[in-house]
């Protein structure tokens, strides 16, 4: 499964504050709920809480006033978080592309990726439905630029992770929220075995 490295963390903090980062497809929501639950956090999931919010869909905040406009609803909602405790915080594929919400993400949260192959995004994505408002960047009919902007975030999302988990289409989200439990377990005192 998932080779994880962290860094930048004192085994004397709590890591009350975890953020989960990935492309669109990658299961962060998914992941986020179970983790969230395991550990009795609250879970922010960054796109439903703008949802909610703005009473719009991504798709609609996208074509009304613009993928800036967006973005900035994005940083906002993180801007929101920083100081919660005891958070899971499931990132908009995008929001790590800003590099004020990345020093925010090194700063405030113990960052995990969930490297999913794009293969496996794409499949997850297509599983959904191309009426998936969810998702306006999913550019599926073209597939050389929807990979490119991949491999584009896969570079930020390196660069800010504490933890890479690299998964496959083969675990379960089970299995994956438990193994980036183990991984938390010396961080965060009070994890329910």
């Amino acid at each position: 499964m998932g080779i994880g490295i962290i860094d930048n963390i004192c085994k004397n903090d709590k890591a009350d504050k975890i953020a989960l980062i990935g492309f669109m497809g990658s299961g962060k929501s998914t992941l986020g709920a179970l983790l969230a639950k395991r550990l009795n956090f609250n879970l922010v999931d960054t796109d439903a809480r703008i949802v909610t919010s703005a009473k719009q869909s991504i798709s609609e905040i996208f074509k009304i006033h613009g993928e800036a406009y967006f973005r900035t609803l994005e940083s906002n909602c993180l801007h929101e978080q920083k100081r919660i405790k005891k958070i899971v915080l499931a990132c908009g594929g995008g929001l790590p592309c800003n590099p004020q919400n990345r020093e925010l993400l090194k700063l405030c949260f113990l960052v995990v990726w969930i490297n999913a192959p794009f293969d496996v995004c794409c499949k997850r994505i297509l599983r959904l439905g191309v009426n998936d408002t969810s998702r306006p960047l999913a550019m599926l009919d073209n597939v050389e630029i929807f990979e490119k902007l991949y491999n584009e975030r896969s570079k930020i999302y390196q660069e800010i992770a504490n933890y890479t988990i690299n998964i496959s289409n083969q675990e379960t989200p089970c299995a994956v929220a438990g193994e980036i439990l183990n991984v938390l377990h010396p961080y965060i005192s009070d994890i329910p075995k």
